[in-house]
């Protein structure tokens, strides 16, 4: 990424992805939801909770 084309970033960038070209989805709930049961399948977990309560420990 050339500094020029963003100008307000602080820190040099690793690394970057360019698509040059765009695409669509006609149903962004549906591949939401793919997505979902793709990483259920693969083991991942869902954890519900109340993001009210979140509070900063001093770990990050």
């Amino acid at each position: 990424m050339q500094a020029a084309a963003e100008p307000a970033m602080k820190l040099r960038a690793a690394g970057a992805l360019r698509y040059p070209q765009v695409w669509t989805c006609r149903d962004p709930g549906a591949l939401t939801a793919s997505y979902g049961r793709l990483f259920l399948q693969r083991g991942g977990e869902f954890s519900h909770g109340d993001a009210q309560s979140l509070r900063a420990d001093g770990h990050g």
